[in-house]
């Protein structure tokens, strides 16, 4: 059984007030809250079974990422809403689009699969108002193709995650922070 919880009407409106319409529930946002708290630093208790300290990694060489769920993004000054590591590589994409005009410009800098309009058979997901649609890929390299983006276009990104309590996860349970930003930049 699910516990219930109680909020005065003052509380849940501060809830709505950040909640994104048709998207979030009450316990989404209260996931957001606890995932920034725990991205400021703070600490787990032992049946959390983590530290809340982050493991810095080299952006250029990460280690493994397998088994990770990504918990904050941003690309360049924007957070991402409900982040995971394709959408930070989709988020660039369209960046790109903007930056440099057309498909074929992105194509050039893009180690991704890119098709020409709407395509959504073998992994593939368009991406609306770009006009193109972009393969999915694990998480290993939509952080690899992300990167090159970034770089290409000289933005910031930063991203924190989780590894899970799982075999083959290169950290269980510790969290991970990646961050890369052009030279003379925070």
């Amino acid at each position: 059984m699910m516990p219930t919880i109680q909020l005065s009407d003052k509380t849940f409106s501060r809830l709505q007030a950040l909640a994104v319409p048709f998207v979030d529930t009450p316990e989404s946002v209260i996931n957001r809250l606890l995932d920034s708290n725990f991205d400021a630093g703070a600490q787990v208790g032992e049946a959390g079974g983590s530290s809340g300290q982050k493991l810095e990694l080299d952006p250029n060489f990460p280690g493994s990422l397998s088994h990770t769920r990504v918990r904050t993004a941003k690309v360049g000054s924007e957070p991402l809403h409900q982040p995971h590591w394709n959408k930070v590589l989709r988020e660039l994409h369209i960046k790109a689009l903007k930056k440099l005009g057309s498909f074929e410009a992105v194509a050039t800098i893009s180690g991704s699969n890119l098709r020409k309009g709407k395509y959504e058979a073998e992994g593939f997901t368009f991406l609306n108002g770009a006009g193109f649609s972009i393969q999915g890929v694990d998480s290993n390299l939509a952080w690899q193709h992300s990167l090159a983006l970034a770089k290409a276009l000289s933005l910031p990104l930063d991203v924190t995650f989780t590894w899970y309590e799982k075999e083959g996860a290169a950290n269980p349970g510790k969290w991970g922070h990646l961050h890369w930003a052009p030279a003379g930049t925070q």
